[in-house]
């Protein structure tokens, strides 16, 4: 089911994270776009799939910084500038060990 205003917060988010791709381009740097989404990520992803982002971090799934180090050099190996898309919830992975 979707709540009321999903859909919207989508399209906004989406137009927006869209812009900063266009200027990451423009600037050769690395955008960032946090969204709604404290305890769960639908926004950000749906919005990150919309916009093609590089990288879609939510709450339900935690993820290291080496890693997102990893999926933003990709882009910048290929010319690109990358995009992430952050649900405000979202928290690194706890390190090992």
């Amino acid at each position: 089911d979707y709540t009321f205003g999903f859909d919207t917060a989508v399209e906004v988010a989406t137009e927006a994270i869209d812009r900063l791709g266009t200027t990451g381009e423009a600037h050769h740097r690395c955008m960032i776009a946090e969204v709604m989404g404290r305890r769960a990520g639908w926004i950000a992803l749906h919005a990150g799939l919309a916009s093609a982002a590089h990288a879609i971090l939510i709450p339900e799934q935690p993820e290291p910084l080496e890693r997102i180090a990893e999926w933003m050099r990709a882009p910048f190996d290929r010319g690109r500038s990358p995009l992430i898309v952050v649900a405000e919830g979202f928290r690194l992975a706890d390190p090992p060990g």
